[in-house]
């Protein structure tokens, strides 16, 4: 998998998407596991980078809270 970033979360995004629906067809309990089982690679790649994201996330709030603001109007 590559190093950039926007393109290992729009690759997990689309895979999340995609997981839904293949749920109902299958025993797969999670989309975790079917990302685990399908892509190991991008699996190992997000183990080791989310745990890092959450001490950040602070830094988004204000603008998840604009969009939901938006979204109200």
């Amino acid at each position: 998998m590559g190093t950039g970033n926007q393109y290992e979360g729009r690759v997990l995004r689309e895979n999340l998407v995609l997981a839904r629906p293949v749920n109902q067809f299958t025993q797969v309990a999670s989309p975790e596991e079917e990302v685990s089982i399908s892509q190991p690679e991008l699996a190992a790649i997000l183990t080791r980078s989310i745990p890092s994201m959450t001490p950040k996330a602070h830094r988004w709030i204000g603008e998840m809270e604009e969009i939901a603001e938006t979204f109200q109007q």
